[in-house]
């Protein structure tokens, strides 16, 4: 049976072989040699944002870009679902921005956080990703991030275990059966 660090190792193999890149929290954390993030309180990736919000948005100036970065790092919802619902919605129709043209005209434009045709795409998962909030630590096995905003938490100890016990489970079912 695999241990829980032999089976985050296989999920992270996985990964890089699709093209993530992939690192681990005492490497990309705030005190680690490549730090992603300022403090353990940082959830999204701000440079990794902002990068990929320069390279999706060439024509959007970067004042434009900047307020949309802003907004989206900027928590404004009360509960962790409605947080999430903004977020998915700046994800998929882009973060609305206004800005004056070249001729002093005021523009809107939507600035877009995720290049649909996945060419433009960051895509990065973090071992051990620890998180510090409210005086409280939590370090999931693997967060993936897609250009610098979290997407995904999977912890596969809890997936193998589950697995284990349905197998034992099946197990018992079809020897009482026979």
């Amino acid at each position: 049976m695999l241990t829980e660090a032999e089976v985050e190792g296989v999920l992270l193999d996985q990964l890089a072989g699709l093209g993530y890149a992939c690192l681990s929290d005492t490497v990309s954390g705030p005190d680690g040699a490549v730090p992603e993030r300022e403090a353990y309180s940082d959830t999204i990736l701000a440079r990794r944002l902002r990068a990929a919000v320069a390279r999706l948005n060439p024509a959007i100036p970067e004042e434009a870009r900047e307020d949309a970065v802003r907004r989206v790092i900027a928590s404004d919802r009360p509960s962790l679902i409605e947080e999430n619902r903004r977020l998915h919605r700046a994800m998929v129709e882009g973060v609305p921005v206004e800005y004056r043209a070249a001729d002093g005209t005021i523009r809107g434009d939507a600035v877009r956080l995720v290049d649909p045709d996945d060419r433009l795409n960051d895509w990065l998962a973090l071992s051990q990703f620890t998180v510090t909030e409210a005086g409280h630590n939590r370090r999931p096995d693997v967060v993936v991030f897609l250009n610098g905003l979290p997407v995904a938490v999977i912890e596969p100890r809890r997936v193998c275990r589950r697995l284990i016990d349905l197998s034992y489970a099946a197990m018992a079912s079809v020897s009482r059966a026979a």
